[in-house]
């Protein structure tokens, strides 16, 4: 299943918003959830908590981990 179909079926986009990001992603070549974010259809964290979900990987905020330089 595509991201599309899968923001679809969550009811995260509607079928107009993913038209449209289709569109654009036939004009520019971008990935079809950059063009969902571009358009304000979604928000990145979404995207990405779907994809996590479905690649069964925990998401993780690497901005909240703190890196022990030695």
């Amino acid at each position: 299943m595509s991201i599309g179909e899968l923001l679809l079926e969550k009811g995260l986009i509607t079928a107009e918003h993913l038209a449209r990001a289709i569109a654009l992603r036939k004009k520019t070549g971008q990935r079809l959830d950059k063009a969902l974010v571009e358009l304000g259809c979604i928000k990145e964290e979404q995207v990405l908590q779907v994809i996590s979900e479905q690649f069964g990987i925990p998401m993780v905020d690497l901005s909240a981990v703190e890196i022990d330089v030695d």
